[in-house]
């Protein structure tokens, strides 16, 4: 599951085989799969962008596993240090530019 607009790390490897992101995935990894275990829904569900990124697109998912994976998700990209790059925001003004914002 790489989540970029390229298959490769920075280091150059693929996103799937970096090991310099691959302990704070395994974390989003095991937090999803613990989601999708608990509560009254128990879902059965491949990992994929659209489950960690889009939840609710999954009808079987309550709404409460839909906040729960949203949050882990968030987290994840708050301690990588990561964020999209149609998102990176401009140093000077911590806002995304023009050109980002008009590309969304």
């Amino acid at each position: 599951m790489g989540l970029a607009e390229s298959r490769n790390c920075q280091c150059g490897m693929g996103i799937d085989e970096c090991p310099n992101y691959h302990e704070f995935r395994q974390l989003l990894v095991q937090s999803v799969q613990d989601i999708l275990l608990t509560g009254r829904k128990t879902v059965a569900s491949n990992l994929s962008v659209s489950l960690v990124l889009a939840p609710w697109t999954i009808k079987s998912l309550s709404r409460r596993q839909c906040k729960d994976i949203l949050e882990a998700t968030f987290e994840y990209i708050q301690q990588t240090g990561r964020q999209p790059a149609c998102l990176k925001l401009d140093r000077m003004t911590e806002r995304p530019t023009e050109q980002q914002l008009a590309n969304i």
